[in-house]
């Protein structure tokens, strides 16, 4: 069963998910904030390869351990001390980090949707089988859309209930339920609907949320699924 650490994997973003309010427009129809993120994900985003090479090799994950602390070669501790520009460098053993997944299924919005290719090349190759890539513009998370707008719950319980049994689910939703003005106790429910649908010995990334102009309830939205996963 993955470690309490490797189920805490929401703070980071590991695809090119840059996430931001889809509205309630209709499905194939991005609204203008999520039209003016998809213009400057090239600045934002990180890719799953820089999250996968974080230890610099291709066959270890990135690190999930509490990193030690390391001062740059020929740097004395007097002088980080005297110069506070000049940090720290946080390693972790290379034996500390656990193998990479072997299958992995993403499930997400239209964010996540836009980066199609660029999240499966960069998954695929690390030699990780992708079993599934369900991304629909303006999802929710549990609120259901209609006959062509699945929510997040429905997609991972079909993938679920089809056999799919990935070691690893990248769950990139949230952006429209921030940006509908969702109240925080239906956001926690529905976050908790997300997590029951995804069986307990899988790891579990959770991308971060970010809405430009609701920073507030974008951080309320993380911080909700952080401490979710904590306890999971």
């Amino acid at each position: 069963m993955p470690s309490p650490t490797l189920r805490f994997l929401a703070a980071a973003t590991c695809v090119a998910v840059v996430a931001t309010a889809c509205g309630d427009d209709a499905p194939g129809s991005p609204t203008a904030t999520e039209a003016s993120v998809l213009s400057t994900i090239d600045h934002e985003r990180l890719t799953a390869a820089e999250f996968l090479d974080d230890g610099g090799t291709g066959d270890e994950m990135a690190a999930a351990a509490p990193p030690t602390t390391a001062m740059p070669a020929g740097v004395e501790e007097e002088q980080v001390l005297d110069d506070p520009m000049t940090p720290p460098v946080a390693t972790v053993p290379l034996d500390e980090r656990p193998a990479l997944p072997a299958s992995v299924a993403v499930v997400g919005d239209s964010i996540a949707r836009s980066a199609t290719d660029l999240v499966t090349s960069s998954i695929s190759l690390h030699g990780i089988e992708i079993m599934a890539y369900d991304a629909l513009e303006s999802r929710r998370m549990a609120e259901w859309g209609g006959a062509d707008l699945s929510s997040g719950v429905a997609a991972i319980d079909d993938l679920v209930e089809f056999g799919a049994e990935p070691e690893l689910w990248i769950v990139a939703l949230g952006t429209n339920d921030v940006g509908a003005g969702t109240s925080q106790d239906v956001v926690q429910d529905a976050i908790d609907e997300v997590l029951a649908e995804i069986p307990d010995d899988a790891y579990l990334f959770w991308v971060d949320t970010w809405v430009r102009d609701l920073d507030d309830r974008a951080n309320m939205f993380n911080l909700l699924v952080r401490a979710s996963l904590a306890d999971r």
